[in-house]
């Protein structure tokens, strides 16, 4: 594409300068019916599907941590690092049965099914609060270590049951015939 000929003040010759706001009035008015199209509701059904397990995965690992600082008060960096070991292997551990799917199972893309898995996240946050209160009454650097792996592990597991119920609830009608 060649660009326009200046002419020679710097500025567009008048006809290109014509055509060109006559292309941005038209770009901006479709931009400004894109906008009516698109508010608010379409950005949080976009934005709240997408947020609803790592919200309440952060909120399970920071009810950890927070129950292993009642109990143990400031962790040392050895416990710090216990902490995220814990945490990386109960991912770690069910990464490799995600894997172990690939090919025999399909994700479950349907965003209403996931908000409402979130909505759920009392029961797997409840789960793991109360796990980890009664690791926290053992002594020493292992519940820094065990802590966030049942809490991983436990979040995720009973997160992933709650969608699953929800998803083969959705897809079958009384009939019990799919939809």
């Amino acid at each position: 594409m060649s660009k326009p000929k200046r002419d020679g003040v710097g500025e567009l010759p008048r006809g290109d300068r014509q055509q060109r706001y006559a292309g941005d009035r038209h770009r901006v008015a479709a931009e400004r019916e894109s906008d009516r199209r698109y508010g608010l509701r379409s950005s949080l059904a976009t934005v709240v599907p997408a947020s609803a397990a790592p919200y309440g995965y952060t909120l399970a690992i920071w009810s950890c941590g927070a129950v292993l600082l009642r109990s143990h008060g400031t962790p040392s960096l050895a416990d710090t690092a216990m902490f995220v070991a814990g945490a990386i292997a109960g991912f770690n551990l069910l990464g490799l049965v995600a894997i172990g799917t690939i090919g025999h199972a399909r994700p479950i893309e349907r965003r209403q099914d996931r908000v409402l898995a979130g909505v759920l996240d009392w029961v797997a946050l409840g789960a793991v609060v109360a796990a980890v209160s009664a690791i926290s009454d053992i002594h020493g650097f292992t519940p820094w270590l065990l802590a966030p792996f049942v809490a991983t592990v436990l979040y995720l597991l009973v997160a992933s049951l709650q969608l699953a119920a929800l998803a083969v609830h959705q897809t079958t009608d009384r009939d019990d015939r799919p939809t």
